[in-house]
């Protein structure tokens, strides 16, 4: 038997199962916020729709404006990586963390245009992740006192809008 094709089989079950894990910590991350949100005030159904309406270009936008961002403090931190580096690298740690995270946030939402549109929740699912990444990004920057507070705000905020519409994706 060929040990290179028994381990790549391998490599790809464990990718499987680590997939598979992931998933199903984000679907009961799901199911927990979604008992918190369901007892706050509900938006009445007409702005229900109109957040529907307005959440795919808001996502295609931010996508792309993230993008953009991201690429240029990438370009702005090659520049700078000497002084980074000097500083004691905790903020060149902060900075790769934050531009991975930022990158993932952005194509996610990128991607949600489309099935967003047409009412997926394959759409609601990546604008959740890309809400969750988001998060996890304002807590890297609570960690490394670089602020973050406000993406606090902005993350309760923008979960208690996606949950708001969260039933009106199939």
């Amino acid at each position: 038997m060929d040990n290179t094709h028994t381990h790549s089989e391998h490599a790809h079950g464990e990718h499987h199962h680590t997939k598979k894990k992931l998933v199903h910590h984000a679907e009961s991350l799901e199911t927990w916020l979604a008992s918190i949100f369901k007892d706050a005030p509900h938006i009445p159904d007409g702005g229900r729709k109109v957040i529907a309406d307005i959440l795919p270009w808001l996502a295609v936008i931010f996508g792309v404006l993230g993008i953009i961002a991201l690429f240029s403090a990438g370009v702005v931190s090659l520049v700078l990586s000497p002084l980074i580096v000097l500083s004691g690298g905790a903020y060149g740690i902060y900075l790769f963390i934050s531009i991975v995270l930022g990158l993932a946030s952005s194509v996610l939402s990128f991607l949600s245009f489309n099935p967003l549109r047409e009412m997926k929740k394959k759409g609601w699912d990546l604008t959740f992740y890309s809400l969750i990444i988001s998060a996890i990004s304002t807590v890297v920057s609570l960690v490394f006192m670089m602020g973050g507070l406000g993406g606090i705000l902005g993350a309760v905020i923008g979960a208690y809008l996606i949950f708001e519409i969260r039933g009106m994706y199939h």
